[in-house]
């Protein structure tokens, strides 16, 4: 199974944190960052167990975000460092433990 990537950018708005993933136009938020990476992490494992028991590919049918959101986060791969690395094993099936990555770069808005 090839891995599946999702890239975000992640930034404050109207005091939350927000992640928005570009590839597939959703975004989570909370309060905090280390928060934010758990609320993403959920949303994106939530969506893919779903999708899959549905018989879709994962986020079938979602288009990605607006330019101004590329451009976030091309300049944040450009000048920040990553703030928080995971690594979560999905127990959903064990025949088919996934590797799931999520890293936050934070930017100003």
């Amino acid at each position: 199974m090839n891995p599946f990537v999702i890239r975000a950018v992640a930034f404050q708005e109207d005091g939350m944190w927000v992640a928005r993933c570009i590839d597939y136009n959703f975004a989570s938020c909370a309060e905090t960052l280390d928060e934010l990476a758990d609320e993403l992490l959920r949303q994106v494992l939530d969506q893919i167990e779903a999708d899959r028991d549905a018989g879709q590919e994962p986020f079938f049918g979602y288009k990605a975000a607006p330019k101004k959101y590329w451009d976030m986060f091309a300049a944040a791969e450009a000048v920040s460092r990553p703030i928080e690395n995971r690594k979560r094993l999905p127990q959903r099936d064990p025949r088919q433990p996934a590797k799931v990555e999520t890293q936050l770069i934070p930017v100003a808005a």
